[in-house]
């Protein structure tokens, strides 16, 4: 039975190898995470949107371009739900916040709100890494974060206000080979078990 999912726990964890290009040399980075429609004819309103952000990385030692931030957040479903998911899209802003001139986008990650709510589970945390975009569709970097679907009619599971570490370490997966998703056309990971599984396919052979 495929369950109504009505929240999503996601946790903003990291970025890797972001860079500033030309706008500023030291980053300070946070996440912008919001849920937007790619339909014109159905634009999301402002409570729908359910914008949240992460607090801002102040790589004291570095560079900025390695952030942590290990941020959690909720999304609530229902909000949505008269909405066609196939149109909704969570967005990921990176962002430099500049005390001069202003807070600069350094990148966007798109994902398709289906892919991750396609099959709940709750109290299953799932680990995902992406690629960051620049606007004009340029790789700058990647960011990894971790998500969760609840769902009505799936057992006694209470939200808190961290995730479980046994279900993070049992549950969730390392995404680690690229594959393109047809209509983002920003790569999404495959798990390690996928790796593990195609190993084991060629010694069998061999």
């Amino acid at each position: 039975m495929v369950m109504e999912a009505t929240s999503m726990d996601l946790k903003v964890i990291s970025g890797k190898d972001l860079k500033a290009f030309n706008f500023f040399q030291k980053l300070t980075l946070y996440a912008l995470v919001l849920i937007v429609s790619d339909d014109p004819q159905k634009e999301l309103d402002k409570k729908e949107k359910q914008q949240q952000r992460t607090p801002t990385d102040r790589d004291e030692d570095g560079d900025g371009s390695n952030p942590e931030w290990n941020h959690e957040m909720r999304f609530d479903l229902e909000l949505i739900s008269s909405h066609d998911y196939e149109n909704l899209f969570v967005l990921f802003e990176l962002r430099h916040e500049g005390l001069v001139f202003g807070d600069k986008t350094i990148g966007e990650v798109r994902v398709p709100l289906k892919d991750l709510i396609q099959e709940p589970n709750n109290g299953v945390v799932r680990f995902v890494t992406y690629e960051v975009r620049t606007i004009d569709g340029k790789p700058n970097g990647s960011l990894k974060f971790s998500y969760r679907v609840n769902g009505k009619g799936s057992g006694a599971y209470t939200y808190s206000s961290q995730f479980p570490e046994t279900n993070m370490n049992i549950t969730g997966y390392s995404f680690l080979e690229a594959i393109n998703h047809p209509r983002s056309n920003i790569p999404i990971w495959k798990s390690e078990a996928h790796r593990l599984d195609s190993a084991i396919l060629r010694w069998i052979h061999h």
